[in-house]
């Protein structure tokens, strides 16, 4: 398994690095920005930076699908499948190595928004402000604590882990059980959209029992984390009894 797992770091190694550069640029404006007093460059490049932040972890979780997609389909599948290895430890490896970069990656830019508001502070002396405002904005939703905007941020990172192992899954059904079917690919994708809207909904009202409000809470969220985590495991174990029984390479 270890050695399966720095295969799949390496593999992984050069989008993580492009994010990374991309991030020190973009951060470097916000920097320029709040020291020279450049109110345009800091708001732009602040803005960039939280959304580049999403759209990281997103790029994160895509990267690990297309390479199975790239495993299951191409000879290099034969390398790594012809292996002494069950299907269980190479789904794992892919599985653990998209979870530790989500996990690590989601924690290095809220890491990151954490120093920046205490440059802010430090600068301006005016975080506590904002964050009333901010929290005055968002009051029917949210109360915005540390404890809910961290286990928040950490729900969100659980359930992308989640959509990543059932984008793992679709990519199995794909090569294995509708493998020499007509528009395979778009099958497995409808599939995976289907399932993806019914848990959704099942751990909505899982999460939030017999309320119509859409309150946030630390409850609320941890019930999230818990139970996207179980879900993942269970589409791990799925995914990878059907690649050790079906898969034919």
């Amino acid at each position: 398994m270890g050695k399966l797992l720095k295969y799949e770091f390496r593999k992984t190694l050069g989008i993580k690095m492009i994010i990374l550069a991309i991030t020190a640029v973009i951060e470097a404006f916000v920097l320029i920005g709040l020291y020279t007093e450049s109110e345009d460059t800091f708001a732009i490049s602040t803005c960039i930076l939280v959304l580049e932040s999403f759209v990281a972890i997103i790029l994160i979780g895509i990267y690990g699908i297309r390479l199975l997609h790239k495993d299951l389909n191409t000879k290099q599948s034969y390398m790594l499948f012809m292996t002494p290895n069950s299907s269980y430890k190479i789904l794992g490896s892919k599985v653990i190595e998209s979870g530790a970069s989500i996990i690590i990656g989601g924690s290095f830019f809220i890491a990151l928004g954490a120093l920046d508001a205490v440059l802010i502070s430090a600068k301006y002396g005016e975080l506590e402000e904002m964050f009333d405002a901010l929290g005055y904005f968002f009051s029917d939703l949210v109360r915005l604590d540390s404890g809910v905007v961290i286990t928040s941020l950490f729900s969100m990172l659980v359930s992308w882990l989640f959509v990543i192992t059932l984008g793992f899954f679709a990519e199995v059904i794909a090569a294995t059980l509708l493998n020499g079917r007509k528009h395979s690919s778009i099958l497995s994708f409808i599939i995976f959209i289907v399932i993806l809207i019914v848990v959704s909904n099942v751990v909505a009202n899982v999460a939030h029992p017999g309320s119509s409000s859409s309150y946030i809470s630390i409850s609320y969220n941890i019930i999230n984390i818990v139970i996207y985590a179980l879900l993942s495991l269970v589409m791990y174990f799925i995914t990878a009894w059907i690649m050790d029984n079906k898969l034919s390479v």
